[in-house]
């Protein structure tokens, strides 16, 4: 029964290792991943997914509308057989690895930074937090590669973080454009009861001639709060 227990365990792992194994199967699961933090964490009309660029590439995610400034672009590809060279114990793999990465690193920045389309931001989605922390860790230059090329290196809780910030921001500006309107239909409301004393002004003067009264002016005040 043991036994059987550790075959069953055994199944998800050896369909787990088949995935990173597969280079394709690889990238759609780097995919599937970013694609479940966003949807998780920002509405419909914040984000797309496999969006062509005005350069014919294609970015895996775009997070942000608007101007160019607040559209991120997102690559989840990452350099992974390198990287399991070097977790074999290849004496090259060190070397291998980050000559990969800082490739990948100036592709994107190449790609997906676009002046008047993108942000002069991009980032680079790791779905693993311990090789992020490895990177961080031993890979200092690739690090900096990253920083000259406004790349930034992302792993599942970083790339939330910068989304919520994201967010935030979103939701601030989304907040000053409402406050613009409101002020320009109160400007509106205002110029419509100024219309409306210049009415009643004339009606009380059609008033007074009627009934041969004398017209006495009376002002109308209208208080708005908003």
């Amino acid at each position: 029964a043991a036994q059987q227990g550790i075959d069953r365990l055994r199944e998800p792992m050896d369909e787990l290792l088949s995935v990173f194994q597969n280079k394709q199967a690889r990238g759609q699961y780097g995919e599937a991943r970013l694609e479940e933090i966003v949807r998780d964490a920002l509405p419909k009309d914040l984000y797309s997914f496999q969006e062509t660029l005005s350069n014919g590439k294609i970015a895996d995610c775009i997070v942000g509308r608007g101007a160019a400034s607040n559209r991120v672009c997102v690559d989840s590809k990452f350099p992974l057989e390198a990287y399991q060279k070097l977790l074999a114990g290849d004496p090259a793999a060190a070397t291998q690895f980050r000559t990969a990465l800082k490739a990948h690193i100036d592709a994107i920045g190449s790609k997906y930074v676009i002046p008047g389309e993108t942000s002069r931001l991009a980032v680079m989605f790791i779905p693993s937090e311990a090789i992020y922390a490895d990177l961080y860790e031993h890979f200092d230059d690739v690090i900096q590669t990253a920083h000259r090329a406004r790349v930034i290196i992302a792993s599942p809780n970083i790339l939330m973080l910068l989304i919520q910030t994201m967010q935030a921001v979103f939701k601030d500006v989304a907040m000053r454009e409402q406050a613009g309107h409101i002020k320009i239909e109160v400007a509106r409301l205002m110029e419509d009861l100024t219309r409306l004393q210049e009415r009643v002004g004339d009606l009380q003067k059609h008033f007074g001639a009627a009934s041969g009264a004398p017209y006495v002016k009376t002002n109308v005040y209208f208080h708005v709060k908003y």
